[in-house]
């Protein structure tokens, strides 16, 4: 079972909590990464006692933030064939372990059910949560209900896959913005032959967020990732989001609705969400002839051919995508971008070449 964690020391007990009493289920070990927390992580580790046929280990992950680092350095000091991968601020059900296992008899890659539930929720201690996600150790045959989507779904806080097919697919790619890393490892674990299974039975409580203003930050998050994605493996002819301006007037059309609402319904936290999101994913196609013509310039002034690499432009639109996603202005991607290709010894550099050795050949 991998925890990835920064600053979980208030959520992370309830969590182990949870696995300590997992019903049905055969030994395992817990491995909490601690991606650079400044809490007191290490002291609710001390103090854990798990019960016989469970142990705890903990590794530090510090090198790169982010949780898909975390669960990369977990995964490498994993000793069992089968990995379970659940977060600290989550509460799985008393029968998660033991229903991952027998999903993995259907898929050696699985992703399990989420229920959202409030903060407030999880004060009642483990048994209101399970109770709230209506626990029960009832199985049901895994689904492949994401079967031909050309964006599947996989939960990073709720799933499962066996050594093997991780390294196969390659772990988590930790150069995507944030939040995004689980959509596109199941790009990637589709296109490596691992159909995108979901097992229903598999609950976690999810702590969900409140804020509007989270949320929204949640939302353009998600829809960098969507265009990056899209721009990455060629997806923008199967994207619910291909015609941002349409998108973008339908978000004026519920600006305007949203205008005639009772004063005490009226939640422009949502249509500026909705603006912000088409916006977002829009930012690569309106993007896409200003990069090339920026890099025609560079061309043309180191003296290159103009017949362009076929696999240049692909590499420049994605960085300026992670550039809109990480808030590096774009003049600074292009120069880097060259830079990187150079082979100049800069401190950004490093990650621009990073970028540039994860796109596949073609």
């Amino acid at each position: 079972m991998v925890i990835p964690c920064f600053n979980a020391a208030p959520t992370l007990p309830m969590q182990l909590e949870e696995l300590f009493t997992q019903e049905d289920a055969p030994s395992f070990e817990i491995i909490v990464a601690d991606n650079r927390s400044t809490d007191d992580l290490d002291a609710v580790i001390a103090v854990a006692v798990p019960p016989p046929g469970v142990q705890v280990r903990f590794v530090r992950a510090d090198a790169i933030a982010g949780a898909g680092y975390a669960r990369n350095v977990a995964m490498a000091a994993a000793r069992a064939d089968r990995l379970m991968f659940c977060d600290a601020d989550d509460v799985v059900s008393r029968w998660w372990v033991a229903h991952g296992i027998q999903a993995f008899r259907d898929a050696e890659v699985w992703s399990g059910s989420c229920h959202p539930a409030p903060d407030a929720a999880f004060d009642g201690g483990v048994d209101a949560v399970r109770a709230l996600i209506d626990d029960s150790p009832d199985w049901l045959p895994s689904v492949r209900e994401q079967e031909g989507t050309a964006f599947p779904i996989l939960m990073g806080g709720d799933f499962g896959a066996t050594a093997e097919a991780l390294r196969r697919i390659g772990g988590f790619d930790v150069t995507i913005p944030a939040g995004g890393e689980d959509n596109d490892f199941a790009v990637r674990a589709v296109r490596a032959g691992y159909p995108a299974v979901s097992c229903k039975v598999a609950r976690i409580a999810y702590r969900q967020r409140r804020e509007p203003r989270a949320r929204a930050r949640e939302a353009v998050r998600a829809a960098r990732t969507h265009a990056l994605l899209a721009n990455r493996f060629g997806l923008w002819d199967r994207s619910h989001f291909r015609n941002w301006p349409s998108a973008l007037a339908r978000t004026g059309a519920a600006a305007g609705r949203m205008a005639l609402r009772p004063r005490a319904e009226q939640d422009w936290w949502a249509v500026g969400t909705r603006a912000a999101v088409a916006a977002a994913v829009g930012f690569d196609p309106r993007s896409a002839r200003f990069i090339r013509a920026q890099y025609v310039s560079l061309a043309h002034a180191l003296g290159r051919d103009r017949d362009l690499d076929a696999r240049v432009l692909p590499v420049l639109w994605e960085l300026a995508i992670r550039a809109r996603a990480t808030g590096v202005p774009w003049w600074e991607t292009v120069r880097m971008t060259w830079r990187a290709r150079r082979g100049a010894p800069t401190m950004k550099a490093w990650g621009y070449r990073t970028a540039l050795a994860l796109i596949p050949r073609r």
